[in-house]
């Protein structure tokens, strides 16, 4: 039911309360949604937005990147053109103040109509939505989406035309390419319509719905858009679904879910007990609405609620579905105590609004005072302006002083790249997967797992033209994925500017001499600014120094920034995580362990349970150890590793038949399938030697023989699995096999 209540069934007291209570819930979600624009992909959809712009047309291949440029790149750029125009009057503030007005706008827009049960959902949903509120091009699905719906609703519900549909669309393929969903939600109409037997009104609006179809032609590109991004949107069930997942291995929003009941109760964040009540929520209403025979209702749901399953990134606009369509049964079930004087009735009527407000109250202090952001880890904090891990010193330093060539950069500062550097400094790779293929993210992917004076490294640098790699030393989504100590030693590339979010390092050539003479730093004794700014953005700077800290090995800058941190921000589990981390790697083992316990009390992440797990198992304390491990699977949205971690204890407590299944249960859960293989080359030659294991124990040793001989061949340099396999062989009497395994063994000794 989606008309406004009745005003002979609403008493004015009660039109009072429902007025305040929707306020609340929309200034709820413009707290939510006011933070810092820390967003990955924000700055190479706002350079596109600048090339139109500046040259007043729209690309059809690649002008960003020096990699892939001319390749070609179809996607919907006025969303990149807003941004861009509102970055360029009113800088990162106003994308902050932008973004929170819009998440304010979409939970108006559905709540505005409803009855108390739609807002009420709506408020476990808005986490979500002001999560995905960040100046990116699908901020505008988020918007479009549940507008589509209402309309189509509408038309349901009454006789109401599909006018509007056409403009939306012509909006929506412009914008963002999830136009693909407001075609499937013309798809469920008409399902809708026929298994309701509406065929005078679905003839009624067919123009209507043929307009919208042809409305999607309306783009710079044409029909192919629709080719383009259809292929991509479908590729999970499609020839395509090996790539999709392997790009859960470069690209976070693309990882499933991980449904964990005890999530629910708040042990894991947030972001992470909504969207785990979203997913319970989806199938209870998929039962509801199948019990209230609804079919095509239920069809919706069930697909709503398996995309927020399959993919993290469309977390937001299945909730979105939820709770329009769950909102609807529950407002049907709230109006009806309208119907009834009891007092049970009339205190229902009041409980449920004044519930959801102090509930609003409650989760916008969580954002106000920045408990969320530390909690959840994010590279945003509440406020305007931009996120503290952007580089921009970095970049200022590169602009200052001019070095020529190529940069190389990882994936994730590749958007940061295009819009502050380019033109001068094209960015290698960024958040567009379609120009660069898998090949290169192969390719980034196989040089960070290099050592810095490698072979690989300088045939890149040679065959791109690169003369300066820039990295990101942010603690999320940064400092992990590179060997900075290893860097910092390297001969062949010399550290020219360091502070605590980022870090230049150039060529070691005769050309270079006159920078490098003038401007190395020595990563083991830089100084660095004593942190400025709010509170929030002295805590981050002050938790990021520890971290860099901890990688360099500078053990008492690690406590003396962590102790600093606290003072700020006591609650949050990383500087127990970090503490811990250095303690362990002193030979510290029960204060480290104080440490990661503590840490996981604060908060359950995949992260302290592994760190946990690794900690016990070098103290010998096996069967603990694989409990934490099974913890951090549990968690982890990439659980192959802690699968495997699990299998390799199973073995060392004689438990074949365990670790087989963990072994198995990892190779699924592993991204490294097809193109990507070459980048889990150690990963899988682990299983296959921890399968030799198990086999080994279960006394078959033909088994245990040939998965160690794949162990053997794929890692070819690794002289133990040699003399691993010369054992196994002379064990099951093959002894000629087992002399060639030791010859091979011998060979890399020397």
């Amino acid at each position: 039911m989606n008309a406004p209540l009745n005003s002979k069934t609403e008493w004015p007291s009660e039109r009072v309360v429902r007025v305040t209570f929707v306020a609340v819930i929309v200034a709820f979600a413009f707290l939510a949604a006011l933070h810092t624009v820390g967003d990955f992909d924000a700055g190479w959809q706002m350079a596109e937005g600048r090339y139109v712009v500046e040259h007043h047309s729209v690309p059809n291949t690649d002008t960003l990147s020096y990699t892939a440029h001319g390749q070609p790149w179809i996607y919907p750029v006025f969303s990149g053109v807003a941004l861009y125009l509102v970055f360029a009057k009113l800088g990162w503030a106003g994308l902050s103040w932008f973004c929170a007005l819009m998440a304010a706008l979409i939970v108006w827009m559905v709540t505005r109509r409803a009855a108390v049960g739609t807002a009420a959902v709506a408020i476990l949903a808005i986490p979500l939505i002001a999560d995905r509120a960040t100046p990116r091009a699908d901020l505008f699905t988020l918007l479009l989406l549940p507008a589509f719906l209402l309309v189509l609703l509408d038309a349901r519900e009454s006789k109401a035309k599909l006018w509007s549909l056409p403009l939306l669309m012509i909006a929506w393929v412009n914008m963002h390419p999830g136009f693909i969903f407001g075609l499937a939600l013309l798809g469920w109409y008409v399902v809708a319509e026929l298994l309701n037997r509406q065929l005078p009104r679905l003839k009624q609006n067919l123009p209507w719905l043929l307009a919208t179809v042809i409305a999607v032609l309306l783009n710079p590109f044409g029909t192919r858009v629709l080719a383009e991004w259809g292929a991509i949107l479908l590729s999970p069930f499609g020839p395509h679904r090996a790539s999709a997942a392997q790009m859960e291995l470069f690209i976070g929003e693309f990882s499933p879910t991980r449904f964990s009941p005890p999530s629910l109760f708040g042990a894991s964040g947030l972001l992470q007990a909504m969207a785990t009540a979203f997913v319970l929520l989806g199938v209870v209403s998929v039962a509801w609405l199948l019990w209230r025979r609804r079919l095509a209702d239920a069809l919706l749901l069930a697909a709503a609620t398996y995309g927020a399953l399959r993919y993290l990134r469309f977390q937001a606009v299945a909730a979105l579905v939820i709770v329009i369509l769950l909102g609807r049964l529950l407002d049907e079930w709230y109006m009806k105590q309208f119907e009834v004087s009891s007092s049970r009735a009339r205190i229902l009527r009041t409980a449920v609004p004044v519930t959801c407000v102090v509930a609003s109250i409650l989760f916008s202090a969580q954002y106000i005072t920045n408990r969320y952001y530390v909690m959840s880890s994010s590279t945003s904090q509440f406020g305007v302006g931009e996120s503290w891990w952007f580089p921009e010193r970095e970049a200022e330093f590169l602009r200052r002083e001019k070095i020529p060539g190529q940069l190389f950069h990882e994936y994730n500062v590749g958007g940061f790249v295009a819009l502050r550097l380019a033109p001068e400094y094209p960015d290698y790779i960024d958040g567009r997967g379609g120009p660069f293929g898998e090949k290169m993210f192969i390719e980034q992917g196989l040089l960070l797992r290099e050592p810095a004076d490698s072979a690989a490294w300088q045939e890149m640098a040679d065959r791109r033209g690169v003369n300066a790699l820039m990295f990101s030393l942010a603690r999320f989504g940064g400092l992990g994925g590179v060997d900075v100590a290893g860097f910092c030693r390297s001969q062949n590339w010399r550290p020219v500017y360091l502070d605590e979010v980022s870090i230049v390092l150039l060529r070691n050539t005769p050309q270079n001499r006159p920078w490098i003479d003038r401007l190395e730093v020595d990563c083991a004794k830089q100084h660095f600014a004593s942190p400025s700014g709010s509170r929030m953005d002295r805590f981050n700077q002050y938790s990021n120094q520890a971290s860099l800290f901890y990688v360099l090995g500078r053990d008492q800058g690690v406590f003396a920034a962590l102790q600093n941190a606290e003072q700020i921000f006591p609650h949050d589990p990383n500087v127990h995580l970090t503490r811990g981390q250095t303690f362990q790697a002193e030979g510290h083992s029960r204060d480290a362990e104080a440490e990661y316990r503590e840490a996981l009390r604060r908060k359950e992440t995949d992260t302290a349970w592994m760190a946990l797990g690794g900690l016990l198992a070098s103290n010998g304390r096996l069967t603990e150890s694989r409990d934490a491990m099974r913890n951090a699977a549990r968690l982890s949205p990439h659980p192959q590793n802690a699968l495997k971690a699990m299998g390799q204890l199973s073995n060392a407590l004689n438990d074949p038949d365990e670790a087989l299944k963990d072994f198995d249960r990892a190779q699924t859960e592993s991204p490294y399938k097809g193109e990507a293989e070459v980048l889990g080359t150690e990963f899988i030659a682990q299983l296959d030697q921890g399968r030799a294991e198990a086999w080994r124990q279960k006394y078959d040793l033909s088994k245990a023989i040939n998965f160690q001989q794949r162990a053997a061949l794929r890692t070819p340099t690794s002289q133990k699995r040699w003399v691993d396999l010369a054992k196994l062989c002379a064990a099951a009497g093959r002894q000629q096999e087992a002399e060639q395994a030791m010859e091979r063994a011998r060979k890399l000794a020397k």
